[in-house]
């Protein structure tokens, strides 16, 4: 490279590295279990959040940030693998534009970007993100999911025996299906210390904690609590969605909390809301209260917690 033409992107950090290469493999499962779809979808994700970036950093004189692969994978993970390739585009635009670049791009944001453009085309456009599940078994596009048969109370390994969900042979989101690759995947990145093992165990463990005293009280719609945290994105949001650095609190004991009221309001949401899954609605709020958490643990005002974090 010339060097008096420097590159027009910042040097990408070793930990971002690792994250992306994660989430390359899981697009890459994704593929070889749901098809050439997925890949078109990644491809379009990929070129239409490079494209606003450049726009972005041209207006504003400033170098792409080193976010900008992950937040489009992480995008279309989140999504249907057959949804069409357009929704696909608009997601990751509305998530780039009104979730990223509006605030200044990474690690500047207050909520997740992907989270943000997953959540405008779930309320836009609820007859795709509802109805686009491929039977990767049966190569059947319908409505059934795993998530969606635990919610009406029915026998989830009936329909989806346990291998196949954890092997990803069941219908659900482009990156929730290979949950034992999650696993994985999430225990390397916790190892080499890309991320904090903090949050993501005690969402889960919390999760587990409450959907098991809900059903040994023997409330209503609370199923088994072991089944509960297989299904639908409960494993790829504790090790790729409540691990985001921008997001997430940055005091231990804030970020325990963070995991524990977060499992509470994807319990709520997913058991007493209209949306099977309710992961992606309690990040947002977990996203605003963030820094009140910091705030809480240090003393400091929001002001000053927020204004360290984005240094």
């Amino acid at each position: 490279m010339n060097p008096s033409r420097p590159s027009k992107f910042q040097a990408i950090s070793p930990s971002m590295k690792r994250l992306n290469a994660s989430l390359l493999i899981l697009v890459g499962a994704g593929i070889v279990i749901f098809g050439l779809n997925v890949l078109f979808l990644t491809l379009i994700a990929i070129v239409t959040q490079l494209a606003f970036e450049i726009l972005f950093a041209y207006y504003r004189d400033k170098k792409i940030d080193e976010g900008w692969l992950y937040n489009a994978l992480i995008l279309v993970l989140l999504l249907p693998p057959s949804l069409p390739l357009w929704m696909g585009a608009v997601g990751v635009a509305f998530a780039a534009v009104f979730g990223k670049l509006v605030f200044g791009g990474y690690p500047k944001y207050v909520f997740n970007p992907a989270v943000v453009g997953v959540i405008f085309l779930t309320i836009s456009f609820p007859s795709f993100m509802n109805t686009q599940w491929l039977d990767p078994v049966t190569q059947v596009i319908g409505t059934g999911t795993p998530i969606g048969s635990w919610g009406r109370g029915l026998d989830v390994l009936a329909t989806y025996p346990l291998m196949n969900l954890f092997t990803g042979m069941a219908p659900g989101l482009i990156g929730e299906v290979s949950r034992g690759l999650i696993i994985l995947l999430g225990l390397f990145l916790i190892i080499s210390k890309t991320i904090d093992w903090k949050a993501p165990l005690f969402f889960l463990a919390s999760f587990v904690g409450l959907s098991f005293l809900g059903n040994y009280l023997g409330l209503e719609k609370f199923y088994d609590p072991f089944i509960a945290v297989l299904v639908g994105n409960i494993m790829f949001a504790a090790f790729f969605l409540v691990t985001d650095k921008p997001t997430l609190p940055t005091k231990t004991f804030a970020r325990i909390l963070y995991g524990f009221f977060l499992a509470g309001f994807t319990i709520l949401i997913r058991i007493y809301a209209a949306w099977p899954e309710g992961v992606i609605f309690a990040l947002v709020i977990m996203n605003a209260i963030s820094p009140l958490l910091d705030s809480l643990v240090t003393g400091k005002s929001v002001t000053e917690v927020t204004l360290a974090e984005v240094k």
